[in-house]
């Protein structure tokens, strides 16, 4: 009861107190009435001044980079013997007159050739006619290569643009000869090493890259045994082909003597079964192995080749049994290290793996890898794992230095308004050159050829109204489509074709399939007169400005780039549907507007049908040759209009990589 009371006292004075609330409350919602779009108004500007203070936060928080290091290998302005058309140069140039606050230098292997150990105080490059001075730093240090202490010095050079170019000179990579050894896998290993010691020490010349754009050479080779890279510095990693990154075999024990350091070669030389392989191979006490550690790594060097031969999976040689025991024995010393598949036998995965951003500088190669999956599996599951930070560029040349009225090495200079009166000359003089006379006598024409190593096969007859086709691939049968190229163009001499060939290809006897085709057309004398088959460095612009058509029968992943020059010489390419051709070749009878050449429908990845698509598309084109000069004068207008130079689509595509990557 007393309960009841409580309540019924609290209730009556919850009625008391409820007078007055509902008074209370009755005052602020005539507040709220009256007042109610001036709170909207404010709320409406507290969520504007808190939106602009978050992007005001984020722009403090957001990193603006204002210095890049162009890493590359290859630069034909200092680099000897350079076969590419594309200058990083060029891009450098033309990115800071885009954006002019960023700081771009450039990092390259300086090849000379010399014996003398000494890094004098200045270096003198000679190339191509033009003379350069590089002047030595203060940073200079020591890598370990081959199992030994080899000096790194850093030099300096200011070229006319006002670009500062780094390079690195010392005897463990500096003595070679052809710029593409650098990418061999005992090559780029104690370069990539230097690269990334001289980036540490560049603050010493006040510069402190904050990205590192780096060009086809694995970047991350090697770093697992040394000291962490600066994670505050991100890496661009520029690849090309996937498939022409691995190598013959996995050797685990020829990668960890090129990696590894004293310290690692140490406990590698003090096993047992090691020593006793040493033993077997070189004939020393297994009792003296510690102590020749160095001297029996040095042999295995010098003899690798011997000892082990690539091109024999299945020998029953006694090195290549041994060497195989080796690698077999270095996968248990060192399972950690050594991860089968990854840097011995794929050296791109490491760097993919553990890079900022890769790209591909084809859009069609870059769908295509993924579409077709043409690379090998260990490095699709990479590639699909990291495809969010991967993207692609379309890369330009500066085909200005080599236009035909700038009189660069040819015959008959001509220009956009003459070339129809012009352009035949050089043609008929290429074709003289060629002919049987000339070469019996050897009076040929000796600046056609980069160097006296140049031999040719056949012959040209002097009839100039056949069509002259061109080709320059590399030695590689499948990947550069030779077995299309040469079933083509015996097929259009079967069939009586009226055309005149002329096929250059570097090292092209030292391949078998290459080889058996010459020695074929060597003996079916019908032939004779039709092909020039020359084995050799060339004069390109000579041969471009001289031929009509430039057949490309590259596979998928192609990023090669000489039908861009070829166009400006009006040499119209006839290409295979892959990569920077599909990129860069706009296919008449698709688009008479801007057409530059010709191309297959689809691509020509299986074999059986490769030769047929291809030979349908060269037809097409020696019809439209042969039948209408009007629409063939439209192709080599617009060949000569192709833009191939840095603008600023291309340019503001890397500078979003850039963004991103940061």
């Amino acid at each position: 009861m007393d309960n009841f009371k409580f309540k019924n006292h609290n209730i009556e004075n919850e009625t008391e107190n409820n007078e007055f609330k509902t008074f209370d409350l009755d005052f602020y919602r005539s507040i709220d009435y009256e007042n109610r779009d001036l709170i909207h108004d404010l709320k409406l500007y507290y969520r504007v001044w808190k939106r602009k203070f978050k992007a005001y936060i984020k722009s403090r928080s957001e990193k603006k980079f204002t210095s890049i290091l162009y890493v590359t290998a290859d630069c034909p302005l200092y680099t000897p013997n350079s076969t590419r058309l594309d200058s990083p140069i060029d891009y450098i140039v033309e990115i800071q007159k885009q954006y002019p606050e960023i700081n771009t230098r450039l990092l390259i292997p300086l090849f000379v050739q010399t014996d003398d150990t000494k890094h004098p105080k200045k270096i003198k490059l000679e190339n191509d006619g033009h003379f350069f001075e590089f002047e030595k730093t203060s940073i200079d240090f020591e890598i370990i290569s081959r199992n030994k202490n080899e000096k790194v010095t850093v030099y300096k050079h200011k070229n006319e643009s006002n670009i500062t170019v780094y390079g690195l000179y010392s005897q463990a990579f500096s003595l070679i000869k052809n710029p593409k050894d650098i990418n061999l896998f005992q090559n780029s290993i104690p370069f990539m090493r230097a690269v990334r010691t001289s980036i540490k020490l560049l603050f010493k010349d006040s510069f402190s890259p904050e990205i590192i754009h780096v060009e086809k050479i694995p970047f991350f080779l090697g770093s697992e045994f040394e000291r962490k890279f600066p994670a505050n510095i991100k890496i661009l990693q520029i690849t090309e082909d996937f498939i022409k990154q691995d190598f013959e075999k996995q050797e685990p024990f020829w990668a960890f003597i090129n990696l590894a350091d004293k310290q690692n070669l140490k406990k590698l030389c003090r096993d047992s079964y090691i020593k006793k392989c040493f033993s077997d191979l070189f004939k020393i006490p297994e009792t003296e192995i510690q102590e020749r550690a160095d001297e029996c790594l040095t042999l295995i060097y010098q003899n690798y080749s011997i000892f082990h031969k690539l091109d024999n999976n299945n020998s029953n040689n006694v090195g290549d049994i041994i060497f195989k025991r080796l690698n077999d024995r270095t996968e248990k010393l060192f399972p950690n290290l050594i991860k089968k598949g990854t840097k011995y036998y794929y050296p791109i995965l490491g760097t993919i793996n553990n890079t900022n951003f890769w790209v591909i500088p084809s859009k069609t190669c870059y769908s295509d890898l993924y579409e077709y999956k043409s690379a090998p599996d260990e490095i699709m599951k990479l590639l699909i794992k990291t495809i969010e930070k991967s993207s692609y560029t379309i890369p330009a040349v500066n085909t200005d230095k080599f236009r035909p009225e700038n009189g660069r090495g040819i015959y008959h200079n001509f220009n956009f308004e003459n070339y129809r009166e012009e352009r035949i000359k050089n043609k008929k003089t290429l074709i003289k050159e060629f002919s049987s006379d000339r070469l019996k006598l050897d009076f040929i024409d000796k600046t056609l050829f980069k160097n006296e190593s140049a031999s040719v096969y056949g012959y040209l007859d002097s009839f100039y109204e056949a069509p002259l086709l061109f080709a320059n691939p590399d030695a590689n049968t499948f990947g550069e489509g030779l077995d299309i190229l040469f079933p083509t163009i015996l097929k259009l001499f079967e069939r009586s074709k009226n055309i005149q060939v002329i096929i250059c290809i570097k090292d092209g006897m030292k391949n078998s399939y290459v080889k058996s085709v010459i020695d074929f057309l060597n003996e079916n004398r019908i032939f004779m007169g039709r092909w020039i088959f020359i084995d050799g460095e060339i004069n390109l612009p000579k041969f471009f400005s001289g031929s009509d058509m430039f057949l490309l029968t590259s596979r998928m992943l192609n990023l090669n780039m000489k039908h861009l020059l070829g166009m400006h010489y009006g040499c119209v390419p006839v290409a295979v549907k892959s990569g920077i051709y599909n990129d860069t070749v706009i296919d008449i009878y698709e688009n008479i507007a801007s057409g530059n050449g010709f191309k297959t429908k689809s691509n020509v990845l299986k074999e059986d049908e490769s030769s047929n698509i291809y030979i349908d598309t060269l037809t097409k084109a020696l019809e439209l040759y042969n039948q209408n000069p009007s629409s063939w004068n439209i192709i080599i207008k617009n060949c000569f209009t192709t833009l191939t130079d840095w603008n600023f689509q291309k340019l503001e595509r890397y500078n979003r990589i850039y963004q991103e990557i940061l």
